[in-house]
Protein backbone atom coordinates (compact mmCIF):
# COMPACT_ATOMS: atom_id res chain seq x y z
CA UNK A 1 0.00 0.00 0.00
CA UNK A 2 1.19 3.57 -1.11
CA UNK A 3 1.03 6.46 1.61
CA UNK A 4 -1.56 8.53 1.42
CA UNK A 5 -4.03 5.13 0.38
CA UNK A 6 -6.60 4.71 2.57
CA UNK A 7 -7.28 0.81 3.31
CA UNK A 8 -10.86 -0.33 3.70
CA UNK A 9 -11.90 -3.09 5.67
CA UNK A 10 -14.73 -5.06 4.00
CA UNK A 11 -16.23 -7.87 6.65
CA UNK A 12 -17.98 -9.90 3.77
CA UNK A 13 -14.79 -10.12 1.69
CA UNK A 14 -12.68 -11.25 4.81
CA UNK A 15 -15.53 -13.93 6.48
CA UNK A 16 -16.23 -17.30 4.36
CA UNK A 17 -17.63 -19.71 4.43
CA UNK A 18 -21.06 -18.65 5.13
CA UNK A 19 -23.92 -20.49 6.53
CA UNK A 20 -27.37 -18.76 7.26
CA UNK A 21 -27.55 -16.38 9.98
CA UNK A 22 -29.60 -17.09 13.52
CA UNK A 23 -30.87 -13.63 13.63
CA UNK A 24 -31.41 -12.47 10.46
CA UNK A 25 -31.70 -15.73 8.07
CA UNK A 26 -29.33 -14.38 5.73
CA UNK A 27 -26.82 -17.19 4.35
CA UNK A 28 -23.98 -14.25 5.39
CA UNK A 29 -22.78 -15.95 8.70
CA UNK A 30 -19.21 -16.32 7.90
CA UNK A 31 -16.09 -17.31 10.44
CA UNK A 32 -14.71 -13.77 11.50
CA UNK A 33 -11.87 -15.03 13.20
CA UNK A 34 -10.39 -18.28 14.94
CA UNK A 35 -8.70 -18.02 18.64
CA UNK A 36 -6.56 -20.83 19.91
CA UNK A 37 -9.68 -23.53 21.18
CA UNK A 38 -12.70 -21.04 19.58
CA UNK A 39 -13.83 -19.35 16.46
CA UNK A 40 -16.36 -16.85 15.90
CA UNK A 41 -19.12 -16.27 13.27
CA UNK A 42 -20.16 -12.48 12.58
CA UNK A 43 -23.22 -11.87 9.99
CA UNK A 44 -22.09 -10.04 6.81
CA UNK A 45 -25.69 -8.40 7.07
CA UNK A 46 -26.49 -7.80 10.73
CA UNK A 47 -23.45 -8.18 12.11
CA UNK A 48 -24.66 -10.77 14.59
CA UNK A 49 -21.77 -12.35 16.52
CA UNK A 50 -21.28 -15.55 17.98
CA UNK A 51 -18.83 -17.82 19.39
CA UNK A 52 -18.10 -21.69 19.11
CA UNK A 53 -15.68 -23.92 20.86
CA UNK A 54 -13.24 -25.85 18.75
CA UNK A 55 -12.11 -29.32 19.89
CA UNK A 56 -8.82 -30.11 21.43
CA UNK A 57 -6.32 -30.95 19.06
CA UNK A 58 -2.62 -32.46 19.09
CA UNK A 59 -0.14 -31.43 16.31
CA UNK A 60 3.19 -33.05 15.28
CA UNK A 61 6.30 -30.85 15.70
CA UNK A 62 7.86 -30.93 12.83
CA UNK A 63 11.48 -29.14 12.29
CA UNK A 64 13.00 -27.90 8.83
CA UNK A 65 16.47 -27.18 8.19
CA UNK A 66 17.02 -24.23 6.07
CA UNK A 67 18.26 -25.87 2.94
CA UNK A 68 14.48 -27.18 3.16
CA UNK A 69 12.91 -23.92 3.69
CA UNK A 70 15.48 -22.74 0.69
CA UNK A 71 14.80 -25.12 -1.53
CA UNK A 72 10.89 -25.16 -1.29
CA UNK A 73 11.24 -21.34 -1.37
CA UNK A 74 13.61 -21.92 -4.96
CA UNK A 75 10.80 -24.23 -6.51
CA UNK A 76 7.65 -21.88 -5.46
CA UNK A 77 9.41 -17.86 -6.23
CA UNK A 78 9.17 -17.03 -9.94
CA UNK A 79 11.89 -14.55 -9.26
CA UNK A 80 14.52 -17.65 -8.45
CA UNK A 81 16.16 -18.80 -11.74
CA UNK A 82 15.76 -22.39 -10.03
CA UNK A 83 12.44 -22.38 -10.11
CA UNK A 84 12.58 -22.51 -14.13
CA UNK A 85 14.54 -25.47 -13.95
CA UNK A 86 12.92 -28.98 -14.09
CA UNK A 87 13.58 -32.12 -12.43
CA UNK A 88 13.15 -34.41 -10.09
CA UNK A 89 14.72 -32.62 -7.39
CA UNK A 90 11.99 -29.59 -8.11
CA UNK A 91 9.35 -32.64 -8.04
CA UNK A 92 10.60 -33.51 -4.49
CA UNK A 93 10.87 -30.27 -2.93
CA UNK A 94 7.15 -28.52 -4.55
CA UNK A 95 5.19 -32.51 -3.54
CA UNK A 96 7.35 -31.49 -0.34
CA UNK A 97 5.97 -28.12 0.28
CA UNK A 98 2.01 -29.56 -0.68
CA UNK A 99 2.22 -31.72 1.50
CA UNK A 100 3.85 -29.51 5.15
CA UNK A 101 0.90 -26.99 3.83
CA UNK A 102 -1.80 -29.50 3.75
CA UNK A 103 -0.92 -31.19 7.01
CA UNK A 104 -0.35 -27.41 8.70
CA UNK A 105 -3.89 -26.73 7.36
CA UNK A 106 -5.58 -29.89 9.00
CA UNK A 107 -3.80 -28.92 12.24
CA UNK A 108 -1.85 -31.92 12.23
CA UNK A 109 1.74 -30.23 12.67
CA UNK A 110 2.93 -26.87 12.95
CA UNK A 111 6.76 -26.51 11.74
CA UNK A 112 8.14 -23.73 14.32
CA UNK A 113 10.24 -21.36 13.20
CA UNK A 114 13.96 -20.45 14.79
CA UNK A 115 16.72 -17.77 15.22
CA UNK A 116 18.64 -20.13 12.81
CA UNK A 117 15.98 -19.54 9.87
CA UNK A 118 16.13 -15.96 11.00
CA UNK A 119 20.11 -16.01 10.91
CA UNK A 120 20.50 -18.03 7.63
CA UNK A 121 17.91 -16.20 5.82
CA UNK A 122 19.52 -12.70 6.57
CA UNK A 123 22.99 -13.45 4.78
CA UNK A 124 21.10 -14.96 1.86
CA UNK A 125 20.06 -12.75 -1.30
CA UNK A 126 16.33 -13.80 -0.54
CA UNK A 127 15.43 -12.94 2.77
CA UNK A 128 12.21 -11.70 2.24
CA UNK A 129 11.02 -15.11 0.14
CA UNK A 130 13.01 -16.81 2.49
CA UNK A 131 11.04 -15.23 5.58
CA UNK A 132 7.92 -15.70 3.91
CA UNK A 133 7.63 -19.42 3.67
CA UNK A 134 9.09 -20.32 7.24
CA UNK A 135 6.25 -18.13 8.83
CA UNK A 136 3.98 -19.61 6.67
CA UNK A 137 4.26 -22.97 7.97
CA UNK A 138 5.30 -21.95 11.55
CA UNK A 139 1.57 -20.80 12.37
CA UNK A 140 2.98 -17.91 14.49
CA UNK A 141 5.17 -20.16 16.23
CA UNK A 142 8.83 -19.87 17.02
CA UNK A 143 11.22 -21.96 19.15
CA UNK A 144 12.89 -19.30 21.48
CA UNK A 145 16.24 -18.37 20.67
CA UNK A 146 19.05 -21.46 21.33
CA UNK A 147 20.75 -19.10 24.08
CA UNK A 148 17.37 -19.05 26.00
CA UNK A 149 16.72 -22.78 25.94
CA UNK A 150 20.14 -23.81 26.42
CA UNK A 151 20.17 -21.48 29.83
CA UNK A 152 16.81 -22.95 30.90
CA UNK A 153 18.45 -26.56 30.59
CA UNK A 154 21.37 -25.76 32.44
CA UNK A 155 19.02 -23.65 35.12
CA UNK A 156 16.96 -26.82 35.34
CA UNK A 157 20.00 -29.55 35.67
CA UNK A 158 21.56 -26.62 38.46
CA UNK A 159 18.09 -27.15 40.42
CA UNK A 160 18.74 -30.98 40.28
CA UNK A 161 22.37 -30.98 41.02
CA UNK A 162 22.16 -28.31 44.04
CA UNK A 163 19.93 -31.44 45.50
CA UNK A 164 22.83 -33.90 45.39
CA UNK A 165 20.73 -36.71 43.84
CA UNK A 166 22.51 -38.70 40.97
CA UNK A 167 19.14 -39.28 38.87
CA UNK A 168 18.54 -36.55 36.82
CA UNK A 169 15.44 -37.09 34.38
CA UNK A 170 15.10 -33.12 32.05
CA UNK A 171 11.91 -32.07 31.66
CA UNK A 172 12.06 -31.57 27.46
CA UNK A 173 8.19 -29.66 27.31
CA UNK A 174 7.83 -28.16 24.37
CA UNK A 175 5.45 -25.45 25.88
CA UNK A 176 8.39 -24.09 27.85
CA UNK A 177 10.34 -23.29 24.75
CA UNK A 178 8.46 -21.64 21.94
CA UNK A 179 6.62 -18.57 21.73
CA UNK A 180 2.56 -19.78 20.88
CA UNK A 181 0.74 -22.37 21.27
CA UNK A 182 1.54 -25.72 19.66
CA UNK A 183 -1.69 -27.33 20.36
CA UNK A 184 -3.95 -24.41 19.40
CA UNK A 185 -6.47 -23.95 15.71
CA UNK A 186 -4.39 -21.43 13.55
CA UNK A 187 -5.67 -18.47 12.53
CA UNK A 188 -5.93 -17.65 8.60
CA UNK A 189 -4.17 -14.73 8.68
CA UNK A 190 -0.64 -14.41 9.57
CA UNK A 191 0.77 -10.54 10.74
CA UNK A 192 4.23 -10.34 9.70
CA UNK A 193 6.55 -7.67 11.62
CA UNK A 194 9.63 -7.21 10.36
CA UNK A 195 13.11 -5.68 11.66
CA UNK A 196 15.07 -3.89 8.96
CA UNK A 197 18.92 -4.77 9.63
CA UNK A 198 21.73 -2.73 9.16
CA UNK A 199 23.75 -4.05 6.45
CA UNK A 200 26.93 -3.58 9.21
CA UNK A 201 25.08 -6.18 10.96
CA UNK A 202 24.78 -8.66 8.36
CA UNK A 203 28.22 -8.23 7.82
CA UNK A 204 29.37 -8.78 11.37
CA UNK A 205 26.93 -12.18 10.94
CA UNK A 206 28.99 -13.55 7.89
CA UNK A 207 32.25 -12.59 9.68
CA UNK A 208 31.29 -14.45 12.88
CA UNK A 209 29.77 -17.52 10.69
CA UNK A 210 33.32 -17.10 8.48
CA UNK A 211 35.68 -16.87 11.91
CA UNK A 212 33.94 -19.99 13.90
CA UNK A 213 34.28 -21.91 10.15
CA UNK A 214 38.27 -21.05 10.58
CA UNK A 215 38.38 -22.02 14.01
CA UNK A 216 36.32 -25.24 13.35
CA UNK A 217 38.84 -26.22 10.35
CA UNK A 218 41.89 -25.95 12.43
CA UNK A 219 40.14 -27.99 15.47
CA UNK A 220 39.75 -30.38 12.67
CA UNK A 221 43.19 -30.53 11.60
CA UNK A 222 44.71 -31.67 15.64
CA UNK A 223 41.64 -34.00 14.98
CA UNK A 224 42.82 -35.75 11.87
CA UNK A 225 46.68 -36.20 14.00
CA UNK A 226 44.88 -37.94 17.09
CA UNK A 227 44.89 -41.51 15.93
CA UNK A 228 45.11 -42.90 19.43
CA UNK A 229 41.67 -41.36 20.96
CA UNK A 230 38.38 -42.95 21.65
CA UNK A 231 34.85 -41.37 20.52
CA UNK A 232 34.60 -41.43 25.01
CA UNK A 233 37.96 -38.93 24.91
CA UNK A 234 36.50 -36.22 22.66
CA UNK A 235 33.18 -36.58 23.93
CA UNK A 236 34.38 -35.61 27.15
CA UNK A 237 36.76 -33.12 25.95
CA UNK A 238 33.83 -31.29 24.27
CA UNK A 239 31.47 -31.53 27.29
CA UNK A 240 33.98 -30.12 29.97
CA UNK A 241 34.61 -27.51 27.75
CA UNK A 242 31.38 -25.83 28.16
CA UNK A 243 31.67 -24.93 31.87
CA UNK A 244 35.46 -23.58 31.09
CA UNK A 245 35.18 -21.49 28.16
CA UNK A 246 32.16 -20.18 29.62
CA UNK A 247 34.27 -19.14 32.68
CA UNK A 248 36.89 -17.97 30.48
CA UNK A 249 34.60 -15.78 29.03
CA UNK A 250 33.15 -14.75 31.83
CA UNK A 251 36.81 -13.55 32.78
CA UNK A 252 37.43 -11.56 29.34
CA UNK A 253 33.94 -9.67 29.58
CA UNK A 254 35.20 -8.49 33.61
CA UNK A 255 38.75 -7.18 32.11
CA UNK A 256 36.87 -5.97 29.06
CA UNK A 257 34.72 -4.20 30.77
CA UNK A 258 37.57 -3.12 33.19
CA UNK A 259 39.21 -1.49 30.35
CA UNK A 260 36.51 0.61 29.56
CA UNK A 261 36.37 1.97 32.87
CA UNK A 262 40.15 2.46 32.92
CA UNK A 263 39.66 4.39 29.67
CA UNK A 264 41.78 1.94 28.09
CA UNK A 265 39.11 0.56 25.63
CA UNK A 266 36.47 2.27 24.01
CA UNK A 267 32.51 1.28 24.81
CA UNK A 268 30.88 -0.30 21.14
CA UNK A 269 27.25 -1.18 20.45
CA UNK A 270 28.22 -4.65 21.15
CA UNK A 271 29.75 -3.85 24.60
CA UNK A 272 25.92 -2.96 25.37
CA UNK A 273 24.55 -5.98 25.37
CA UNK A 274 25.82 -9.28 27.70
CA UNK A 275 27.67 -11.57 26.33
CA UNK A 276 26.53 -15.52 26.32
CA UNK A 277 29.06 -16.50 29.29
CA UNK A 278 27.74 -13.13 31.86
CA UNK A 279 24.23 -14.24 31.01
CA UNK A 280 24.85 -17.98 31.98
CA UNK A 281 26.99 -17.09 35.03
CA UNK A 282 24.32 -14.59 36.42
CA UNK A 283 21.70 -16.85 36.01
CA UNK A 284 23.86 -19.30 37.90
CA UNK A 285 24.59 -16.88 40.34
CA UNK A 286 20.89 -15.82 41.05
CA UNK A 287 19.95 -19.30 41.24
CA UNK A 288 23.02 -19.87 44.36
CA UNK A 289 22.21 -17.00 45.84
CA UNK A 290 18.41 -17.42 45.93
CA UNK A 291 18.41 -21.09 47.04
CA UNK A 292 20.91 -19.74 50.26
CA UNK A 293 23.56 -22.22 48.30
CA UNK A 294 25.73 -19.20 48.33
CA UNK A 295 25.92 -15.64 49.39
CA UNK A 296 27.44 -12.51 47.67
CA UNK A 297 31.07 -13.59 48.69
CA UNK A 298 31.15 -17.31 47.66
CA UNK A 299 28.92 -17.49 44.75
CA UNK A 300 31.94 -17.95 42.43
CA UNK A 301 33.55 -20.83 44.35
CA UNK A 302 30.39 -22.66 43.70
CA UNK A 303 29.91 -21.56 40.20
CA UNK A 304 33.13 -22.87 39.52
CA UNK A 305 32.55 -26.27 40.99
CA UNK A 306 28.77 -26.25 39.27
CA UNK A 307 30.67 -25.99 35.63
CA UNK A 308 33.52 -28.02 36.07
CA UNK A 309 31.33 -30.76 36.99
CA UNK A 310 31.01 -34.08 35.29
CA UNK A 311 27.56 -34.07 35.61
CA UNK A 312 26.70 -31.10 32.99
CA UNK A 313 26.98 -34.13 30.45
CA UNK A 314 23.77 -35.09 31.05
CA UNK A 315 22.03 -31.96 29.83
CA UNK A 316 20.18 -32.82 26.68
CA UNK A 317 21.28 -30.20 24.62
CA UNK A 318 25.37 -30.63 25.62
CA UNK A 319 25.53 -34.25 25.48
CA UNK A 320 24.17 -34.13 22.22
CA UNK A 321 26.52 -31.69 20.87
CA UNK A 322 29.12 -33.00 22.18
CA UNK A 323 28.68 -36.43 20.76
CA UNK A 324 28.02 -34.97 17.54
CA UNK A 325 31.54 -32.89 17.48
CA UNK A 326 32.85 -35.91 18.73
CA UNK A 327 31.52 -38.23 15.72
CA UNK A 328 33.20 -35.59 13.17
CA UNK A 329 36.54 -35.77 15.36
CA UNK A 330 36.75 -39.90 15.10
CA UNK A 331 36.01 -39.46 11.13
CA UNK A 332 38.86 -37.42 10.85
CA UNK A 333 40.83 -39.78 12.93
CA UNK A 334 39.67 -42.22 10.49
CA UNK A 335 41.00 -40.76 7.33
CA UNK A 336 37.99 -37.89 6.39
CA UNK A 337 39.80 -35.24 4.39
CA UNK A 338 37.42 -32.87 3.75
CA UNK A 339 37.05 -30.36 7.04
CA UNK A 340 32.53 -29.74 8.26
CA UNK A 341 30.97 -27.02 5.80
CA UNK A 342 30.63 -23.88 7.01
CA UNK A 343 27.38 -23.96 8.33
CA UNK A 344 27.79 -27.30 10.30
CA UNK A 345 28.56 -25.12 13.82
CA UNK A 346 24.81 -23.41 13.21
CA UNK A 347 23.62 -26.62 12.15
CA UNK A 348 24.87 -28.75 15.43
CA UNK A 349 23.89 -25.70 17.84
CA UNK A 350 20.33 -26.05 16.34
CA UNK A 351 19.77 -29.34 16.32
CA UNK A 352 21.13 -30.46 19.59
CA UNK A 353 19.22 -27.74 21.52
CA UNK A 354 15.45 -28.45 19.42
CA UNK A 355 16.01 -32.07 18.56
CA UNK A 356 14.54 -33.22 22.35
CA UNK A 357 11.54 -31.15 21.61
CA UNK A 358 10.18 -32.04 18.24
CA UNK A 359 8.74 -35.07 16.88
CA UNK A 360 10.25 -35.48 13.20
CA UNK A 361 13.19 -33.04 11.81
CA UNK A 362 14.38 -32.54 8.49
CA UNK A 363 17.48 -31.85 8.47
CA UNK A 364 20.97 -32.25 6.39
CA UNK A 365 22.44 -35.55 5.35
CA UNK A 366 25.91 -35.36 6.83
CA UNK A 367 24.53 -34.44 10.37
CA UNK A 368 21.61 -37.17 10.18
CA UNK A 369 24.50 -39.50 9.12
CA UNK A 370 26.31 -38.44 12.93
CA UNK A 371 23.05 -39.20 14.37
CA UNK A 372 23.08 -42.48 13.08
CA UNK A 373 26.36 -43.65 14.13
CA UNK A 374 26.97 -45.44 17.70
CA UNK A 375 26.67 -44.80 20.26
CA UNK A 376 24.25 -41.47 18.91
CA UNK A 377 21.64 -43.49 17.82
CA UNK A 378 21.58 -45.38 20.86
CA UNK A 379 22.06 -43.18 23.66
CA UNK A 380 19.95 -39.92 22.63
CA UNK A 381 16.71 -41.68 22.40
CA UNK A 382 14.59 -38.64 22.34
CA UNK A 383 11.29 -40.54 20.19
CA UNK A 384 12.62 -37.81 17.63
CA UNK A 385 12.15 -39.29 13.86
CA UNK A 386 15.30 -38.47 11.72
CA UNK A 387 15.03 -37.43 7.93
CA UNK A 388 17.29 -35.87 5.22
CA UNK A 389 17.35 -36.14 1.55
CA UNK A 390 19.16 -39.60 1.64
CA UNK A 391 15.43 -40.52 2.80
CA UNK A 392 13.53 -37.85 1.59
CA UNK A 393 10.40 -40.81 0.43
CA UNK A 394 10.47 -41.56 4.03
CA UNK A 395 9.38 -38.06 5.13
CA UNK A 396 6.41 -38.21 2.56
CA UNK A 397 5.83 -41.10 3.79
CA UNK A 398 5.88 -40.03 7.58
CA UNK A 399 3.44 -36.42 6.54
CA UNK A 400 1.05 -39.05 4.10
CA UNK A 401 0.45 -41.33 7.35
CA UNK A 402 0.25 -38.16 9.81
CA UNK A 403 -2.47 -36.76 7.30
CA UNK A 404 -4.14 -40.06 7.35
CA UNK A 405 -4.32 -40.10 11.04
CA UNK A 406 -6.97 -36.92 11.26
CA UNK A 407 -10.38 -37.97 12.55
CA UNK A 408 -13.62 -37.37 11.06
CA UNK A 409 -14.35 -34.71 13.30
CA UNK A 410 -11.54 -32.66 12.91
CA UNK A 411 -11.90 -32.91 9.58
CA UNK A 412 -15.07 -31.47 9.20
CA UNK A 413 -14.22 -28.71 11.56
CA UNK A 414 -11.11 -27.70 8.93
CA UNK A 415 -13.85 -27.78 6.30
CA UNK A 416 -16.44 -25.93 8.57
CA UNK A 417 -14.48 -23.14 9.76
CA UNK A 418 -11.78 -22.69 6.77
CA UNK A 419 -13.73 -23.59 4.13
CA UNK A 420 -13.24 -26.88 1.24
CA UNK A 421 -10.76 -24.11 -0.28
CA UNK A 422 -8.52 -23.98 2.91
CA UNK A 423 -7.07 -27.27 1.85
CA UNK A 424 -5.84 -26.25 -1.58
CA UNK A 425 -1.97 -26.27 -1.05
CA UNK A 426 -0.84 -22.74 -1.23
CA UNK A 427 1.71 -23.04 -4.61
CA UNK A 428 0.82 -19.60 -5.53
CA UNK A 429 2.61 -18.05 -2.01
CA UNK A 430 4.59 -15.44 -4.65
CA UNK A 431 2.48 -14.92 -7.01
CA UNK A 432 1.47 -11.08 -5.83
CA UNK A 433 -2.09 -9.80 -7.40
CA UNK A 434 -3.53 -6.41 -8.01
CA UNK A 435 -5.41 -6.87 -5.11
CA UNK A 436 -2.52 -7.75 -2.77
CA UNK A 437 -1.06 -4.94 -0.67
Amino acid sequence: MNEGEVFEFEPKVFIPPFINCPRCGAKAFGVLYIQGHRFFRRCGECCQDQSYPLPPISKRVVYLDQFAISNMMKVLDPVSSVSQRGGMSNSFWLSLFEKLDQCCKLQLIVCPESAAHNKESRVAPYYQSLKRMYELLAQSVSFRDTGWIQSLQVNEHLKHWLTGKDEYEPDLHISSVVHGEIDAWTERYTVSVDIPWEEEWIADLRRQRDGLSEEITKIFSRWQGELGRSFNDWFEEEALAFGKNHLKGFGNQLKKYADIQAGQRDLTMNDLFPASSVKLIMMVRHELINTGTSNENDWPKKTIEYLSSPSLKAIPFLKISSMMWAAIARKAASGMKRPPSRGMSNDIETISTLLPYCDAMFIDDECRGYLNEEPLRSELSYGTRLFSQNNKDAFIDYLEATKASITDEQLNFVRGVYGDDWLRPYTSLYRTTANET
